[in-house]
């Protein structure tokens, strides 16, 4: 339950942003390689994600949270977010390929 939990995730802006997987592709019966499940959160300064990842050579689990000045820019776009979607990208380019 947990896994499909963290698979309808619909918040795709931190570890899944630049991988490429779906979220809706299983569930439509379309052939996924690629598959990522996450959870993310916020709050003012914090931004934490938490994920599995499966590649067909391989599979991880992933835990960030980055801390910072209190803001309330609650958007996709927050640098905190690019960073962990940055760092996401180059776990899955070094090993998921």
């Amino acid at each position: 339950e947990m896994y499909w939990t963290l698979r309808r995730q619909q918040h795709r802006s931190m570890i899944p942003r630049h991988l490429p997987c779906s979220e809706y592709a299983e569930e439509f019966g379309v052939e996924e390689y690629y598959r990522c499940g996450s959870k993310s959160g916020s709050m003012p300064g914090v931004r934490a994600d938490v994920g599995i990842v499966q590649t067909p050579r391989r599979s991880w689990a992933l835990a960030v949270m980055v801390k910072g000045e209190p803001d309330f820019n609650t958007g996709d776009n927050h640098p905190f977010n690019d960073l962990i979607a940055d760092m996401s990208k180059l776990i899955f380019d070094a090993w998921g390929r």
